[in-house]
């Protein structure tokens, strides 16, 4: 029964060829090499199925960030666009306040220059800022 289960293996490939000249004990260790040696490859094959779902979900944060960025670029088209009063009065500071950075005290001066820079880019009024 041993030798028939053992042939068959051998003939679909999944046992290579075992010479008659290895002991019983090379045998064993033979066979818990190629045990060992499927394992790896099917961890491999996990690995590298998780790493493109990571990548995927990757790839799909960077485009909801970037859609995200073209709605509010949008909306700040539509706001310049209408009169600068409606403008100051539909200004809502928590849309815009993602586009700032986070404070620094080391480098306050940075902050601020970037701040300016952003008001002016989204034409923000002097009573907003």
């Amino acid at each position: 029964m041993k030798a028939v289960l053992k042939a068959n293996l051998v003939e679909s490939k999944i046992l290579p060829e075992v010479q008659k000249t290895l002991t019983s004990k090379q045998q064993k260790e033979l066979l818990m090499l190629e045990h060992d040696k499927c394992k790896l490859q099917v961890e491999i094959k996990k690995d590298l199925a998780v790493e493109k779902m990571r990548h995927e979900l990757e790839q799909t944060r960077l485009q909801l960030i970037k859609e995200r960025k073209l709605e509010a670029a949008d909306e700040l088209r539509h706001m310049s666009s209408t009169s600068s009063d409606r403008f100051v009065n539909d200004f809502d500071v928590w849309s815009n306040l993602r586009l700032l950075t986070k404070f620094s005290e080391r480098d306050p001066k940075s902050v601020f220059l970037l701040f300016k820079r952003i008001a002016d880019a989204c034409n923000w009024p002097d009573s907003a800022c």
